[in-house]
């Protein structure tokens, strides 16, 4: 329970930091323009601190950390979250410094940070279809 706790505690910081990157870049570097920096925050709020939020209150029901496969659960769900994070900001200030005009984001670069986004979101589905189970064997009785 107090490894959940953090967890949501540490991504609403990040969450709040983020936003306040965000929103300072694009004051400073006077972009209007949304870009992907803006929306790390609500899914650092949205994956992180709800999720964890919403874990912790199964876990006061149902204890599904007694399962076997939580450990999995946790670690690939932290992974696929900062993955996506990380490139998303990434991205964001990619497309902050080329709409700028001091950068030009070649085809690979492009494709890449997309290709590793999209390699935590797919981590990330794997973790939640893994906690489904794992919440299915403990809030579900068997017939």
């Amino acid at each position: 329970m107090k490894k959940l706790f953090n967890s949501a505690f540490i991504y609403l910081l990040a969450a709040l930091a983020s936003g306040v990157l965000w929103r300072e870049i694009t004051k400073i570097m006077e972009i209007q323009e949304p870009t992907a920096l803006g929306t790390v925050h609500t899914h650092l709020f949205a994956l992180g601190f709800m999720m964890f939020m919403l874990f912790i209150l199964l876990e006061k029901s149902f204890h599904v950390s007694e399962a076997p496969k939580f450990k999995v659960f946790y670690i690939l769900y932290h992974i696929g979250v900062i993955l996506t994070a990380v490139f998303m900001s990434i991205r964001g200030i990619t497309s902050i410094l080329v709409i700028n005009g001091t950068m030009e984001m070649s085809n690979g670069l492009d494709a890449s940070i997309s290709g590793m986004s999209g390699l935590g979101h797919i981590i990330l589905t794997i973790a939640l279809i893994i906690y489904m189970f794992m919440l299915k064997n403990k809030a579900v009785p068997e017939e």
